[in-house]
């Protein structure tokens, strides 16, 4: 078995290579050797190579998120597989957490390998579609998971999503309801001076409660159930 075989033919990533074309890959790479707390690349910092985990185990961290817990990376796993492809700032920061040994191929490297073993390079591009198009469904399932709840968060004041939803509806529901509990009452009764003055235009318009009528008397009562209409007087 040679060398080429034993490093890469248990990696997802290369295990259809053969091991003329392992060997050309590793040609292409750089060894990495990392010891317990240092960092392989920083939250933000550009990404321009694909790592083989040889040995070891990585951490990789959200910087600034604390709801995120860390992730472990070990043998035979790779980082950044998205680099070949495009380049760019990582999102995630990559601790040693024990001495660690890496392959890394570059996207420089990676397209020159493209010109002396396409075959190779082919392969891994058939490799690594299937794991993206996986992580783009399960990005877009927890997005709409996401969308969903916020949704139903607005829909139901009170609740919250990580400080967000619709908290601040309800605030505003509680405000309007204080200030209607404080409204003046817009029916008022006519004083004796405005009753005196009779048709004064300028005074405000006001509705005049009327009286409730009389109750019905015993006679008026037993009048209403034989005639069917009450007696105003209640007496009959």
């Amino acid at each position: 078995m040679s060398q080429s075989e034993h490093i890469l033919a248990d990696c997802w990533l290369t295990a259809n290579l053969t091991v003329d074309e392992a060997e050309q890959l590793l040609t292409r790479c750089s060894l990495r050797v990392l010891q317990a707390g240092e960092r392989l690349f920083e939250t933000g910092a550009a990404s321009h190579d694909l790592w083989f985990v040889r040995s070891g185990a990585i951490e990789l961290t959200a910087d600034g998120v604390t709801t995120t817990k860390p992730v472990r990376v070990q043998h035979p796993a790779t980082l950044c597989d998205m680099s070949l492809l495009s380049p760019g700032p990582h999102s995630v920061t990559a601790t040693a957490v024990e001495p660690t040994r890496l392959y890394g191929l570059s996207h420089e490297a990676f397209l020159a390998l493209k010109h002396e073993a396409p075959n190779c390079t082919a392969k891994l591009l058939r490799a690594i579609a299937p794991a993206l198009a996986a992580r783009l469904r399960s990005c877009n399932d927890r997005t709409e998971s996401a969308t969903m709840e916020r949704q139903l968060n607005l829909a139901a004041p009170g609740t919250t999503l990580g400080g967000g939803g619709g908290g601040h509806l309800q605030a505003m529901a509680d405000q309007l309801i204080a200030e209607g509990s404080r409204a003046p009452s817009t029916t008022r009764m006519p004083s004796q001076s405005q009753n005196a003055r009779g048709s004064d235009r300028t005074r405000p318009v006001t509705k005049e409660l009327e009286p409730e009528p009389e109750k019905p008397g015993m006679f008026g009562r037993f009048k209403q159930a034989i005639v069917g209409k009450p007696d105003p007087k209640g007496n009959g």
